[in-house]
């Protein structure tokens, strides 16, 4: 377990959001947005609920790496879902109704997975991008 927190640390580099991250590090999430995120993770979801989202959401990360469909597909996703959460963070003046969907449907579904799996660990994620690039990520 990164950190021995549930995965909400790893020396600043996703608090175990690794989808947002993904987006972050390639320009299409600004930093705000992100930020928040990060912050709504630490502050309101339970570990369980962050083991059950890393369990699936490892792999998809390094599905996206190798496929633009499958980065094209989760993209609209996790920006309305993070536009909804910086909107509740008080952020931003306006939400996401496909965002608060989202939420609405994924978050008790990473609970159900997160109840049932052991942690996965993510900051191999960001190791393997850095390797894969020669040193930057």
């Amino acid at each position: 377990m990164a950190g021995g927190d549930g995965g909400l640390s790893g020396g600043g580099n996703s608090s175990g959001r690794v989808i947002c991250t993904h987006f972050f590090r390639r320009g299409m999430l600004d930093r705000d947005l992100w930020r928040a995120d990060l912050e709504f993770t630490f502050q309101s979801l339970s570990q369980t609920t962050v083991r059950g989202y890393q369990y699936w959401a490892i792999p998809y990360v390094r599905l996206m790496r190798r496929s633009p469909l499958a980065e094209k597909v989760m993209y609209p996703l996790a920006k309305a879902r993070a536009l909804e959460i910086a909107y509740q963070a008080g952020r931003r003046p306006k939400g996401s109704l496909s965002g608060k969907v989202v939420r609405l449907i994924g978050e008790p579904l990473c609970f159900l997975i997160g109840s049932v799996v052991k942690q996965k660990d993510w900051a191999p994620l960001w190791v393997e991008k850095t390797e894969a690039t020669g040193g930057q990520s």
